[in-house]
């Protein structure tokens, strides 16, 4: 007997960041048992950054694009993970059948300064969301 893959969405402001990591993340390390989406209040793109930090530790952003909560509004979710306040605010229609998490992450777009130190807040937000996605996982292998 399968089991139906849970479907996970990841809201943040612009889906150019924290909801594309958090994507990609639960797609690599989730071992095919989620469908994962991610989408933005304001979508802009898919930054520069992100698709380098995540090369990085080996998982491509190819094919992954910034998408408006209206694309994916009508989907019948298991779990819905706000990234941001915005999102929070703005989001709160969005209806999950297993719970609506709350994961508030400082967007490093807001970094300045050099390229170093901005790649160093994109790395941190990448690792921050490995942690979570990988204790999320966990607690859900815990529940069943």
């Amino acid at each position: 007997m399968s089991m139906s893959k849970l479907k996970v969405l990841f809201v943040c402001t612009g889906n150019s960041v924290r909801s594309q990591m958090a994507e990609a993340l639960l797609k690599h390390f989730g071992g095919g048992k989620f469908e994962v989406y991610s989408a933005g209040t304001s979508p802009a793109y898919v930054h520069p950054n992100t698709i380098q930090v995540m090369d990085e530790i080996g998982i491509s952003m190819e094919g992954h694009r910034s998408k408006h909560i209206s694309e994916v509004e009508q989907i019948d979710f298991d779990y819905v993970i706000l990234l941001c306040e915005v999102a929070a605010t703005s989001c709160a229609h969005l209806k999950s059948k297993k719970g609506t998490l709350t994961w508030f992450i400082e967007d490093p777009i807001r970094v300045i300064g050099p390229e170093e130190r901005k790649l160093t807040a994109f790395r941190i937000t990448r690792d921050i969301l490995k942690d979570k996605i990988l204790e999320f996982i966990k607690s859900l292998k815990e529940k069943q």
